[in-house]
């Protein structure tokens, strides 16, 4: 028998249930009575003493954790480093984020177009980062410190954190690098393999600073200007490597930049870098190009 047509929800008693008074309820037999009464009190006693809750156990709060993390590390790992692109074949990347050691692999495979005649490349690449990352990475703001992805940290100073990054490798690779990041006094981060090495980028960074004290204006007009106008002016001045370095720049940032922008090359035009600072307006890579163009 269904209950329910002599069950009415109780107005005195929220979420609660009473047997109707009407001659249908009237002309149940004691086995329908019964029922409904049943019925109406098991509902009751759920709402007076609700089922516990099954605490989560480790591998499920373990995969809660991986879920949140993943969802905000997947999109800086698809926005600091190389993806697959493709028109009419590949052009595919799968992301992969783990909870553990610092680790990092990224590769491709070949992709074929449905019917054959197009060749691409689909790509993979796979993270490792600290079960706290949220809390020790995200939280302490060097989550993308200068373009690089911080998997793990440990604050072991003001503004200095012994920690794991990753760089860009050939291609799709991707590299754990482990050493120290610092924050400088105006913002920017430097990755080193120790503070020796910090410091010897302070040096150069102050060194350039100097030498760009002597043409002021030439900073100002970089801070302003368009890609169209810095091309312009300074297209055809060639930009190397060294220039970074000299400039202040950390030799992995430099590396992982040039491997993501410019795989194979040590060097490339003002003109080529304009459009890439105008979208992006890196202060390091304005500091770069001023050497350059000092250097010219």
């Amino acid at each position: 028998m269904n209950p329910m047509p002599y069950i009415k929800d109780n107005r005195s008693k929220a979420g609660h249930w009473e047997m109707r008074n009407n001659t249908q309820t009237r002309k149940l037999d004691a086995t329908g009575l019964a029922e409904v009464k049943a019925a109406v009190e098991r509902h009751n006693t759920r709402r007076i003493t609700p089922a516990p809750k099954t605490p989560p156990t480790g591998a499920t709060l373990r995969a809660q954790i991986l879920t949140e993390v993943a969802s905000e590390v997947k999109p800086l790992v698809s926005r600091l480093y190389r993806t697959a692109s493709g028109r009419w074949a590949g052009g595919e990347t799968s992301i992969s984020i783990k909870i553990g050691t610092p680790d990092a692999a990224g590769g491709s495979e070949t992709a074929y177009s449905d019917n054959g005649k197009w060749r691409g490349r689909n790509a993979w690449l796979s993270v490792s980062v600290q079960p706290a990352w949220r809390m020790y990475v995200r939280n302490a703001g060097i989550a993308a410190a200068s373009g690089l992805l911080t998997t793990h940290a440990k604050l072991t100073a003001p503004n200095t954190w012994t920690a794991t990054w990753i760089e860009q490798g050939r291609g799709f690779e991707l590299h754990a690098v482990s050493g120290t990041i610092f924050k400088t006094t105006d913002g920017d981060f430097i990755h080193a393999a120790s503070m020796a090495g910090v410091a010897q980028v302070l040096r150069k960074r102050a060194a350039a600073a100097k030498a760009a004290g002597a043409k002021p204006h030439v900073a100002a007009f970089l801070r302003t200007a368009t890609a169209n106008e810095i091309a312009a002016l300074y297209g055809k001045v060639i930009v190397k490597r060294a220039d970074s370095l000299k400039a202040g720049n950390c030799t992995t940032g430099t590396d992982s930049w040039i491997n993501r922008h410019f795989p194979g090359r040590n060097s490339a035009t003002i003109a080529e870098l304009a459009p890439i600072y105008e979208a992006e307006r890196e202060s390091r890579l304005a500091a770069a190009m001023l050497i350059a163009i000092l250097r010219a």
